[in-house]
């Protein structure tokens, strides 16, 4: 091909199968014109891809016709047949359920079909319901373009053929195709007919010889895509200047995979600091959806959260952008982010969002999450939002997304590199054609204009320009026309190559196979697979062609159209891949005893969760309390055990904060006005959850929580009726003590003074629970051992309150009978192995253990010591700090199954 461009006579055109050969094609006379001939200025090729050439010449004919049609771009031609489609719903057998985009999408290709393969379209049984459809939808299609005076890309060569009798002027005197596996009849006949017209057709010369060609065969994917970038590696240190090409017939499945390991190959250096600027030694042809895009991504998030609520993990994405705002406030944002999570709803609204974001504390001094800067860039956003218009057109919705974008601070103040800018370009490009839609669909409302432009940037691939790299990774279609000094074809198993038949569901299947349509049966396919084929293999000088032996547990073989080339053992390139290098280079490093530095003062975070993570393990207490390394939040919809038990606090707090003790208990059930405290009580409390969660607690969701809730509190008080009298001395209750040489904050459930003055300790749980948690070395439940050892007045009692469906009831143990319903006096005998001293020796004994865990977390004790490996671990969100799964279990974990319970 290159041979035959230097010797191209003058007005000549030369067409190509696709923009990327194109390019390079001009880019290679470009560069023999400067190196060979040394030339200074020279005449472009007239050298562009068929359907712009299409284009071109209908341009030209405007001026010899004022009123020829307006050709539709695809964006448009999408919407034309979605507005038909849209419209004939109704009459269609289960239409509701019909996925309007994907059928226009489908309906588009086969009128393309239809005029590629010359067919028309009356004069065919539509058989079926899909082929009745698109036969009536066809129909009113072309009725709407000739009444609006439009014209598709699919008629474009005949209508062409038609007219350009008229302008000879417009003819290439000399027409050159390149790339082109095989032309649809309507193209053959379109050149055909220009060369009547008197253009000369230049023959593309006589096929390159089939390079020396060599096969391999790999575990799976993976195993060949490595193998693939460890060639490719050694071909570029052999030969810098080499132009290598690697073909994938599955590049869509495969493009991640490629670009892992081509990078992990071909610029392992990418990852270290500084160096992930550096451009890629290869290109892939098949770019990434516009959508995936960070600053793409970022701008659409900002659109749709100045519309309506929006997910909280899309939220979270806007606020760690770097692309929006201040890049001083990303700290800040990022703490707005983990403040989000924790209030549990699964979406956030722009109010909320602002409130949070602008928020201070009691002395007027902002959070540690405020972001003034991102607030006022959003409010500014959402004030031009409801105070202008809402446009009517795409034009006038591209003009206001625009606007928004620039209030709310978009792309950012940072200077934007090379591929940020260029995916800048390509969001302008996106606004102008989708401002373009304008022409066929007059009226677009708020929501069907940020579905469409969310849609069109999802189906506009970008790909960084890197045509020049040495290394071009393509697919079978781009891959037309290219040449190379050597070649990799890889994924040819026989479930790929040949391509699976894929027929068009709106034609008549019989009618595609008999006509040799693109994916219409094996027969066709298979043709299609070897003559494409032949053509790679004569791409290049070397060529290797390889495939999986697995996908999964699946066995795979080579496809029959390389089976018989004898398989050949590929070369031990492998060059390690980062990764392992950084594991290579590992020296074991012995380490002292893992205690972290003591714990300056005595003030310690946590209470008496700080003894419970001390018992479980050394290391959750110090990374949590010291470390602060807590995961973020993950909402979940609804409540979740935590949250419900913390509704029920709530609940039995404002009850007996009314009630204050069992007479007046007894006083109001005695007045029938118990039911009508309940209902007033649990609609306060929701009332108050609503505040808080508005999205969550919806109408039908409060009303079946109301009934829950009295239901469940019915229950409870039927067992606090049975109980001795008792007045509530607190609810709810914090303390500041002194233990251990800590500083701890206790906050109690419940405190009830009994007949006697002494106290009953109450701990309301809504999942079940045991007392064998207070006892042990290493207690799982310490919070009411430890309340019992600092209280300031003789405590008597300690008990679970368990509030649960058919199982309410106290747990605990009492100094002395009868104290509370189902708690026992202690009995020396069979508690912790005490031998005297009954109650006091209990509460002894508790001082001792828990002061031996204040002192270990004092002292900066963080041994990965589980105490029930793997139970203890299971709910531990710290795995990947401590690593205790990467080493054998520690001496001090016991077996068994820990009692710690997640109940509330």
């Amino acid at each position: 091909m290159d041979a035959l461009l230097a010797q191209l006579p003058p007005r000549t055109t030369v067409v190509t199968v696709n923009r990327r050969l194109a390019r390079n094609l001009q880019r290679a006379h470009d560069a023999r014109r400067r190196s060979e001939l040394g030339d200074r200025a020279w005449e472009s090729l007239d050298i562009l891809p068929w359907n712009a050439w299409l284009s071109r010449l209908w341009e030209g004919l405007m001026g010899v016709d004022a009123h020829s049609a307006v050709v539709l771009d695809p964006v448009q031609e999408q919407a034309v047949w979605e507005q038909v489609i849209g419209a004939g719903l109704a009459a269609l057998p289960g239409g509701a359920l019909l996925q309007v985009p994907q059928a226009a999408r489908l309906a588009a290709e086969a009128w393309r079909l239809l005029h590629g393969w010359r067919i028309p379209l009356a004069g065919h049984d539509f058989l079926n319901d899909d082929g009745r459809a698109f036969s009536d939808w066809a129909g009113h299609y072309q009725a709407l373009c000739a009444h609006e005076g439009w014209v598709d890309a699919a008629r474009l060569p005949d209508l062409l053929a038609q007219r350009l009798e008229q302008a000879p002027w417009l003819l290439p005197r000399r027409l050159l195709l390149a790339g082109f596996d095989e032309l649809t009849p309507q193209q053959r006949a379109f050149v055909d007919h220009l060369g009547r017209l008197g253009t000369e057709q230049i023959e593309a010369g006589a096929a390159e010889a089939p390079g020396q060609c060599v096969r391999h065969a790999f575990t799976d994917a993976e195993a060949e895509v490595e193998a693939c970038a460890a060639w490719v590696r050694a071909r570029l240190e052999r030969q810098p200047e080499a132009r290598i090409g690697v073909v994938v017939p599955d590049l869509a499945g495969q493009r991640t995979r490629i670009a892992r390991c081509f990078d992990d190959a071909l610029r392992p250096g990418a990852l270290l600091p500084g160096a992930g600027g550096d451009p890629r030694p290869f290109n892939l042809s098949l770019g990434a959806p516009l959508l995936d895009q960070p600053l793409v991504n970022a701008a659409l998030g900002v659109l749709e959260l100045l519309r309506r609520p929006v997910p909280l993990e899309r939220v979270g994405q806007l606020l760690r952008s770097p692309y929006l705002g201040e890049p001083d406030e990303l700290p800040a944002r990022a703490l707005l982010d983990a403040r989000l999570r924790e209030d549990g709803e699964l979406t956030v609204t722009l109010r909320g969002l602002l409130a949070l974001a602008g928020a201070v504390d009691g002395e007027g001094l902002p959070r540690p999450w405020s972001c003034p800067g991102l607030a006022g860039l959003l409010a500014r956003a959402r004030e031009a939002s409801r105070r202008e218009n809402p446009p009517r057109t795409a034009g006038g919705w591209a003009e206001h997304f625009s606007r928004l974008l620039d209030l709310a601070g978009w792309p950012g103040k940072r200077t934007l590199d090379s591929a940020e800018y260029q995916v800048l370009g390509a969001w302008r490009n996106l606004l102008e054609r989708f401002a373009a839609v304008e022409l066929v669909e007059r009226q677009l409302g708020p929501g069907a204009a940020m579905t469409r432009l969310r849609r069109l940037a999802a189906e506009s691939a970008f790909q960084p320009e890197g045509d020049t790299a040495p290394v071009q990774v393509l697919g079978v279609l781009e891959s037309g026309g290219a040449r190379f000094d050597a070649l990799w074809v890889l994924g040819l198993h026989d479930e790929a190559w040949p391509a699976p038949v894929r027929p068009n569901p709106f034609l008549p299947y019989s009618l595609q196979r008999r006509l040799g349509l693109p994916h219409a049966s094996a027969e066709r396919e298979l043709a299609y697979a070897a003559r494409t084929l032949d053509r790679l293999r004569a791409s290049a000088p070397e060529i290797v062609l390889s495939s999986p032996r697995l996908d999964g547990d699946r066995d795979l073989r080579p496809s029959p159209l390389i089976a018989a080339l004898p398989e050949t053992q590929f070369p031990d390139l492998a060059t390690p891949r980062l990764v392992a290098h950084i594991r290579g280079a590992a020296r074991l490093e012995p380490m002292a005893e893992p205690v972290g530095p003591p714990l300056e003062g005595s003030r310690a975070p946590g209470g008496a969760r700080l003894l419970q993570l001390q018992a479980a393990c050394p290391f959750r207490a110090f990374a949590e309390l010291r470390l602060g390394a807590t995961p973020l939040g993950e909402p979940q919809p609804g409540l979740d055990p935590l949250e419900r038990g913390s509704l029920l606090h709530r609940l039995l707090q404002a009850l007996w904060e009314r009630l204050g003790d069992s007479e007046g208990f007894a006083a109001v059930a005695r007045d029938g006005g118990l039911a009508a405290l309940l209902d007033a009580v649990v609609d306060a409390v929701l009332a108050e959850l609503e505040r808080e969660r508005p999205q969550t607690v919806t109408a039908s969701f409060r009303a079946l929580e109301r009934k829950r809730l009295l239901r469940l509190l019915g229950e409870w008080l039927e067992v606090e009726r049975g109980r001795p009298p008792f007045t509530v001395a607190g609810v709810e209750r914090e303390r500041q003590v002194v233990f251990g040489g800590l500083e701890l904050r206790l906050r109690m459930d419940r405190i009830d003074r009994l007949a006697d003055g002494r106290l009953a300790v109450i701990d309301y749980k809504s999942g079940r629970t045991r007392v064998a948690g207070w006892f042990g070395e290493r207690p799982d439940e310490p919070q009411l051992p430890l309340y019992a050892v600092t209280a300031a007045a003789p405590v008597a009692a300690l008990a679970f309150a368990q509030v649960r469906p058919g199982e309410c009831g106290f747990l605990g143990l009492s100094d002395g009978a009868e104290l509370l319903p189902g708690v026992e006096a202690v009995d020396a005998g069979r508690v912790a192995g005490l031998t005297g001293g009954e109650w006091n020796a209990m509460i002894a004994r508790w001082r001792t253990v828990l002061e031996r865990l204040a002192a270990e977390f004092r002292a900066g004790d963080a041994r990965v010591a589980p105490k029930h490996y793997p139970v203890t671990c299971a709910w531990c969100p710290l795995p990947a700090l401590c690593r205790v799964h990467s080493v054998a279990p520690p001496p001090e974990a016991e077996n068994g199954v820990s009692g710690e319970a997640g109940d509330e």
